[in-house]
């Protein structure tokens, strides 16, 4: 092995031919950043006591190493030293140190357990991402488990310590094999999608007298449990019926639940979080009801299995409507009512339903142009699921097609007698000859 030394820095190393092992020179004070980058041969690295520091990414790509033991004296680790060390089984961290860097173990998959110093103050984000850990135990002094700090790891369980206070955006995203969490009293925040995907979570548990959080068959609610926060997607329910008083669903709350065939929602509920049902790939049919004013980005995004949505409410202004709220992707979905109430020639109060598909593929600039551009087959929608009180704002455009509504009165005979009155009104009151 031929060594670069600059200033008790190793700054580089040249494997020979077949070489596994490396020792690493008595005096070197730090090993540099990226010194054996792509050493793919090596399965053992020994590290002197004279070592303080280890550099960033310093032994990345290692793909052969198995072991290493960092000595007592070393107190830093720069972020991804390990980096996608895939063979690495077992590294013992001395308790010199007080901070596990970025992505430190990313892609270590053969690395099962790991024993974390007691004094440990911080993990940063990303550092078992994509690991084999299967057990942790967390030190006391850790605060914040940071953005995919076990994101696509093998933990069957997970109790959060005491001193935990937040819980970063997917955490423990996509963690297989986790069943179970435990949340701590001093827990105040759990980002949206912090344990999405993680299919075969059953089991939530929060203590009786959690000041922020609460759990319901398993289902995390805010202590109120006026906010859904997160629905275990390994739950094997094929139906959950959303308690009533619940007014929010959350970012990503019932993210890739695979199980659920539906879902029924509460008039309480006003608010519907961004991909809220993301991925729910049985979800057949789903009803918005009246209350719903907002419906976040991609809320039903990749729902391969849906049918039929049905919007009742005012649901999004049109500053705010994002059409990533439905996937190009859903060849199912067939029929989508919305509310609009944003077209200035239309009363601001009244609930004027929509065919969306049908509405998005012209890109009608305003609703009510669309209205009258396909005033029959609105009218003949009203009329089918009786919808009187939407039938008399539609009424309300001006310049409606007279021989569209006209067809309408037929449709309406014998069928919806309270529309068809409001049809023929409106003839009598906008006669061709007042035209």
């Amino acid at each position: 092995m031929e060594f670069k030394i600059q200033d008790g820095v190793l700054q580089s190393c040249i494997p020979y031919m077949g070489e596994s092992e490396a020792v690493i020179p008595e005096g070197v004070t730090s090993i540099g950043k990226e010194a054996f980058l792509e050493c793919r041969e090596l399965q053992s690295i020994i590290i002197p006591e004279s070592v303080t520091s280890i550099g960033e990414k310093a032994f990345s790509y290692c793909s052969s190493l198995r072991s290493i033991t960092i000595p007592e004296s070393v107190t830093e680790i720069g972020a991804k030293a390990f980096f996608w060390c895939r063979r690495l089984q077992s590294i013992t961290i001395p308790e010199s140190i007080r901070r596990i860097a970025q992505g430190l173990f990313i892609g270590c998959e053969a690395l099962r357990h790991i024993r974390l110093p007691e004094q440990l103050e911080s993990i940063e984000k990303e550092a078992f991402d994509c690991s084999g850990i299967e057990s942790i135990t967390i030190p006391k002094r850790i605060q914040t488990i940071e953005k995919a700090t076990f994101l696509n790891c093998r933990l069957q369980s997970i109790i959060i310590p005491e001193n935990v206070t937040r819980i970063r955006w997917a955490a423990f995203y996509e963690c297989k094999s986790l069943e179970s969490i435990t949340i701590p009293e001093t827990l105040r925040s759990i980002d949206y999608g912090a344990f999405a995907n993680c299919e075969k979570l059953h089991r939530i548990s929060v203590a009786p007298d959690h000041p922020f959080f609460t759990a319901d068959a398993d289902v995390l609610f805010d202590k109120k449990q006026e906010r859904l926060i997160m629905y275990p997607c390994g739950k094997q329910e094929t139906h959950y019926r959303i308690p009533d008083g619940v007014k929010k669903i959350g970012d990503m709350a019932f993210y890739e639940c695979k199980k659920l065939q539906s879902v029924t929602i509460p008039e309480s509920v006003t608010s519907i979080g961004a991909e809220a049902f993301a991925f729910c790939s049985s979800l057949r049919s789903i009803i918005i009801p009246d209350s719903v004013m907002r419906i976040g980005k991609e809320a039903f995004d990749w729902c391969e299995s849906l049918q039929s949505i049905v919007f009742r409410g005012f649901v999004i202004p049109a500053e705010q409507y994002n059409p990533n709220l439905l996937h190009k992707d859903m060849p199912k979905l067939r029929e989508m009512l919305r509310t609009e109430d944003y077209a200035t020639d239309i009363p601001a109060a009244v609930k004027i339903p929509v065919l969306l598909t049908e509405y998005r593929k012209h890109q009608s600039p305003k609703p009510a142009d669309w209205i009258r551009q396909n005033a029959l087959e609105v009218l003949r929608f009203l009329i089918d699921c009786g919808d009187a009180a939407a039938a008399a704002a539609v009424l309300q455009i001006e310049n409606l097609p007279r021989q569209e509504v006209e067809k309408a009165v037929v449709l309406a005979n014998g069928g919806n007698p309270e529309i068809q009155m409001l049809l023929m009104q409106y003839l009598e009151t906008h006669s061709p000859c007042g035209e």
